[in-house]
């Protein structure tokens, strides 16, 4: 943002596609003009950038999905008319999060991450006048390299952090562009047993290089299960569990931190669904520079008003002489995990903020569910802070981390298993893993708390537990809303790639017992999730009723014969569906069976037990968790 000069930039779903939207902020009116599409930007719109160049252009990067691939595009707009549309990263596969800077001889830098091998690199391009210049992969890892931040110093350096899991945990690590073109090489940032990733970066007037990431356990998402660890392994850690902010100063070959952490001057985090420690939990962290030196940074709270309703909300600190101030809450910010806020230096030491929201939690019937959307709507705000510039810096000391996870062991497997064959009548065949039964934040019966965003689905399908394939499978999909449907689907087709790891279009359906609970998968987006057969409902649930049955329902209150018509609408787009806790309240009796639809059924669910026969291994006891026979 220039003082003459303000845009904010967002993604909208229309009920039937993504459009790229554009508006101006126009200070004499002292607020933003009608906005406006992008030409020819809609379709599957992912994450989009924008940066306003030394011409006064406004340019705006954007993933789009074409023949079956997330392109990057980029496309100029002077306020009269716009450039013609470029395409900026050529993989094969998905292009995707490109984030800005713009040089002091006006040269446009722009980085990505990129699935071009079956698994994804970091990229980097710069435009200097009207050409753009090779393609860069700066990773060198053969593992996923992800979400990357750049900034540029004095020198016109180009600082380039990302997170990478080539050590089979998430590092973050560094690299420069020198102005000549010339590579420095791949430095670590922060590289211990923990899980550290999503970095941001800035470069204050110093040349210091500020560099804040997500923190979270070591073991991360590894043998974790309702009966594990087993005698004598070490507890691997759930996805959401535990999450904070760390923050690194790089000031030449010293790495200094805050004094304080931040976590110090957050309230203690109440208990969330299956998260039991008192701590604050906060992450995705964005830093920006104001125009006075000043460092803000913005992250991502997690806060809770019962055991089926968590959400976050987007807090906001700056640094001074005496630490970071206190957080302040970003207002109208409350949503779901991945709901992030971006920052850009505004006039006079101001900041600009845009988040989205997902509702207004004084709604009557949705009080208790912040997190459910009722209207999705996208908010600005200028922040001035009132504080003198300066920093509180000690030398920065590498936490001990305890005891690691066996990665040798787990990889050594990992290859014995892609690697074996077996030849049965003249073809060859090989073993593909993969999962179809996880939820994530869209599904109100965890919402990000303990099993992470969509986000972390896919960093644990491709990373954690490297499977082959997979499904999103959350309550109906989010609990009928459409847009929350569209956006499960773009995220199969964002993170599938060729050579690489396979998304498979799917929900859960739940009823209980006796209908039961089914995954249901296919293979053509344009199928949504079949309703549920009802002929009314109660609200003994209370207030919550509607938020409740939009993705769960109850055996009175179906038709007798609603997995039947269930069958029907899954035949009819050659799905199939597959039942699971079939022992348990959400289980069924069979008395329904479709063999053209159900082909298989879940045995063991590594979350709870098995049900392949009463005192089987790992099953349940017979008192736990057994249907009301009576109803």
């Amino acid at each position: 943002a220039r003082p003459e000069s303000a845009w904010a930039v967002w993604i909208s779903f229309n009920g039937l596609h993504d459009q790229l939207r554009v508006a101006r902020y126009h200070h004499e009116l002292g607020a933003f003009g009608v906005w406006n599409p992008v030409p020819t930007a809609r379709g599957d719109l992912w994450r989009p950038a924008a940066i306003i160049d030394g011409e006064g252009r406004l340019w705006v990067f954007w993933s789009q999905q074409e023949d079956g691939n997330f392109d990057l595009f980029a496309r100029p707009f002077d306020g009269e008319a716009w450039g013609p549309l470029e395409r900026v990263g050529t993989g094969v596969n998905s292009d995707l999060d490109p984030r800005l800077a713009l040089g002091s001889d006006g040269a446009l830098h722009v980085v990505w991450q990129s699935f071009r091998r079956g698994t994804s690199d970091i990229f980097y391009r710069v435009r200097r006048g009207d050409a753009w210049g090779e393609e860069v992969r700066l990773s060198e890892s053969e593992a996923n390299d992800w979400e990357p931040a750049l900034a540029l110093d004095s020198e016109d350096v180009v600082h380039v952090v990302w997170d990478t899991y080539d050590r089979n945990v998430y590092d973050v690590v560094t690299r420069t562009v020198a102005v000549s073109g010339a590579l420095g090489a791949v430095t670590e940032v922060a590289a211990t047993a923990r899980l550290e990733a999503r970095p941001s970066i800035v470069i204050d007037g110093q040349d210091r290089r500020w560099i804040a990431y997500d923190v979270g356990p070591t073991r991360w998402a590894k043998g974790w299960g309702w009966r594990l660890p087993r005698e004598g392994e070490p507890a691997g850690t759930r996805i959401y569990d535990e999450r904070e902010v760390e923050v690194v100063v790089i000031d030449g070959a010293d790495i200094k931190t805050p004094a304080r952490r931040l976590s110090a001057l957050l309230d203690p985090q109440p208990r969330a669904n299956q998260i039991k420690h008192d701590k604050p939990i906060f992450n995705e962290p964005e830093l920006v520079i104001d125009g006075v030196g000043r460092v803000h940074l913005l992250f991502r709270k997690l806060e809770t008003q019962g055991f089926f309703s968590q959400y976050w909300r987007e807090y906001l600190t700056t640094m001074t002489s005496d630490g970071w101030t206190k957080p302040v809450a970003v207002p109208y910010s409350e949503g779901r995990l991945s709901m992030t806020a971006s920052a850009a230096a505004g006039p006079e030491g101001q900041i600009w903020l845009a988040w989205p929201r997902d509702n207004f939690p004084s709604a009557s019937t949705f009080v208790d569910f912040p997190e459910e959307t009722l209207i999705e709507n996208v908010y600005t705000a200028r922040f001035a802070a009132e504080v003198i510039a300066g920093d509180d810096l000690i030398p920065f000391e590498v936490p001990a981390t305890g005891e690691d996870w066996d990665h040798a062991a787990e990889l050594s497997a990992l290859n014995r298993i892609r690697k074996y064959r077996a030849d049965v009548d003249g073809e060859s065949y090989r073993i593909l893993r993969g999962d179809v039964h996880r939820h994530t934040e869209f599904s109100t019966d965890l919402r990000g708390a303990p099993d992470g965003s969509m986000l972390d689905f896919y960093r644990y399908m491709l990373d954690g537990a490297h499977l082959d394939y997979g499904s999103q499978t959350d309550h109906q999909a989010g609990g009928d809303r459409h847009y929350w449907w569209w956006l499960c689907m773009k995220g199969t087709d964002l993170y599938t790639s060729k050579d690489g790891y396979t998304g498979i279009y799917g929900y859960e359906r739940s009823i209980s017992w006796p209908h039961g609970h089914r995954n249901v998968l296919f293979n053509d987006r344009t199928h949504t999730p079949v309703p549920f057969y009802q002929p009314g409902l109660t609200t003994e649930a209370g207030n919550n009723a509607e938020a409740w049955y939009r993705s769960h329902a109850v055996a009175q209150e179906t038709l007798e014969n609603d997995t039947l018509y269930l069958f029907e609408e899954v035949k009819r787009v050659g799905g199939i569906t597959i039942p699971h806790t079939t022992a348990s309240n959400m289980g069924n009796d069979w008395r329904f069976n479709d063999p053209d639809v159900e082909v298989n059924v879940e045995v063991f669910q590594g979350d709870r037990y098995s049900y392949e026969y009463e005192e089987a291994p790992l099953a349940p006891k017979l008192t736990y968790d057994k249907p009301n026979m009576d109803t």
